[in-house]
């Protein structure tokens, strides 16, 4: 939750694209729309705000013009994905999307939006081949229990820093 709504999304650390392998996609999708629904949002000097708004205007029409284009080509919305006026003009939901198409801009692009992208995988190959295949990822993070796994992400990601399960390898 921290890694992605941080900030509404708006650090260049924060996860964008979820690989989720396919025997845990749908527990996991459910425990973050569950979590995601209850963040508080609110003006940003509140102290217990746990997402506040996106930047400027144009954040928001790239985020609704991203969410827009993914539902078009086929993606499932969980949860989100509407402006939030009532909370003022740059506040922008918590979405949730599955059945991403990698080639989307939602997918590829960093998107510094509270706009998660779900696609699953079958085997660490496949996760390694559509986590290597984008033009950004400076950051990437995995958890696993299996240390072969573990070894493999850690020498075949492409990415500027790896987080295993938790913190920092590289």
């Amino acid at each position: 939750m921290v890694s992605k709504f941080r900030n509404a999304g708006q650090t260049c650390v924060c996860s964008d694209r979820f690989l989720v392998h396919e025997s845990v996609l749908e527990e996991f999708s459910e425990k973050l729309v569950s979590r995601a629904s209850e963040l508080k949002i609110a003006d940003g000097h509140d102290s217990d705000c746990e997402m506040a708004c996106l930047i400027s205007e144009h954040a928001v029409t790239r985020t609704d013009s991203r969410v827009k284009r993914a539902l078009a080509t086929g993606c499932e919305l969980l949860t989100g994905g509407e402006r939030m006026p009532d909370l003022g003009p740059h506040f922008f939901q918590p979405t949730i999307l599955t059945n991403v198409n990698i080639d989307d801009d939602i997918w590829r692009l960093e998107n510094f939006a509270p706009l998660v992208a779900i696609k699953s995988f079958s085997n660490i190959e496949e996760a390694l081949e559509i986590a290597n295949n984008t033009n950004t990822g400076l950051c990437n993070y995995f958890y696993t229990n299996d240390e072969g796994e573990k070894a493999k992400m850690i020498d075949e990601l492409e990415s500027g820093m790896i987080g295993v399960n938790s913190g920092i390898v590289r």
